[in-house]
């Protein structure tokens, strides 16, 4: 049995939820986090960003970036996480509450951290574009909070399509992400990636290859992606990787020159 990080103590896993935690009706944030060899990487930001984006819910936590590093670490020497890749998942909540939308006066904020191997290698990614729309003007489109309802349809939708990943306009008909991915294409030989304000997540990895690599924030649609040089899709855990084909057409695939930090496949 693995054990979980909950609320400041190291547990058995089990069942964390109470039936009335307000999970229930998406009022959390959650993050997941690579770790190496059982080093998390880029944990300051990871942890950082989770906090801001709770704040953006108005879940006030006691909890600060170095509790949750420290817990981390724990989380991965107890569960003997030291040799491989893993996923590194915290949940907060604002705990259990009655029936309807309110905030609790007195929230029982419930925080959760777990471990998981990552996969060691991803499938080829086959994408369509969705007719499910990213809301742009939604704050929870630039948070990971615990409503992943459109992204949910947005990839089920490529599923039945026989496709594997999904890619998301925004209601002005610009891209925004993938279902669980940001999204770069390249044009003349550089990396550019939807605007924050597109409804784009502000990815870890993400943030990086615009500080390390130059990538360029800017709007684009459905058709630069088609004329574009290649499509690449970034996350923590998977790092870079190149859509092989979007809606069945077949993508040129140019080598990029991004250090192993980023690990492109």
């Amino acid at each position: 049995m693995n054990i979980i990080w909950l609320n400041g103590r190291f547990v058995n896993e089990s069942p964390v939820f109470l039936p009335s935690d307000r999970i229930r009706i998406g009022d959390g944030v959650f993050d997941t986090m690579l770790a190496v060899d059982g080093v998390p990487v880029h944990a300051n930001e990871h942890f950082k960003r989770l906090l801001g984006h709770a704040d953006v819910l108005r879940i006030k936590t006691d909890w600060s970036v170095s509790d949750l590093k420290a817990a981390a670490d724990g989380l991965l020497e107890q569960n003997k996480s030291d040799t491989g890749k893993f996923a590194v998942n915290t949940v907060i909540t604002r705990g259990p509450g009655e029936r309807g939308l309110k905030l609790p006066k007195n929230p029982a904020i419930q925080c959760v951290m777990s471990v998981s191997p990552a996969p060691a290698e991803f499938p080829p990614v086959h994408a369509v574009i969705a007719s499910v729309s990213r809301n742009e003007g939604s704050p929870l489109s630039r948070i990971k909070s615990c409503n992943y309802g459109d992204n949910i349809l947005a990839l089920a939708e490529a599923n039945e399509k026989g496709a594997n990943e999904a890619i998301m306009l925004n209601n002005r008909g610009n891209i925004a992400c993938a279902s669980t991915s940001n999204i770069f294409i390249l044009r003349n030989g550089k990396l550019l990636t939807p605007k924050l304000d597109d409804g784009a997540l502000d990815g870890i990895t993400r943030r990086n290859l615009i500080k390390k690599h130059g990538a360029v924030e800017t709007s684009f649609t459905a058709a630069d992606l088609a004329a574009s040089e290649g499509i690449y899709l970034t996350s923590s855990v998977r790092g870079v990787v190149a859509v092989e084909t979007l809606d069945g057409k077949k993508l040129p695939r140019p080598s990029l020159e991004i250090d192993k930090e980023f690990h492109l496949i």
